[in-house]
């Protein structure tokens, strides 16, 4: 099984790959980028709250 960051940052490929190929448009790019690390935030909240951790510092994730 990959880790949580890595599969939602694949998803994530997939994704864009799909709006390029279907939009040519890099805002629809740019929005889709933004998904993703809201995404990958609010997953790793749920985790990091089920596991007592501290994401708040980890580089990359905002909140």
């Amino acid at each position: 099984m990959r880790p949580l960051l890595y599969q939602f940052y694949w998803d994530w490929e997939v994704d864009i790959d799909l709006v390029t190929l279907e939009w040519q448009g890099l805002k629809l790019i740019k929005d889709t980028e933004r998904n993703h690390w809201q995404s990958v935030l609010y997953e790793n909240k749920k985790v990091s709250a089920t596991l007592s951790i501290d994401i708040s510092n980890i580089e990359g994730i905002k909140g």
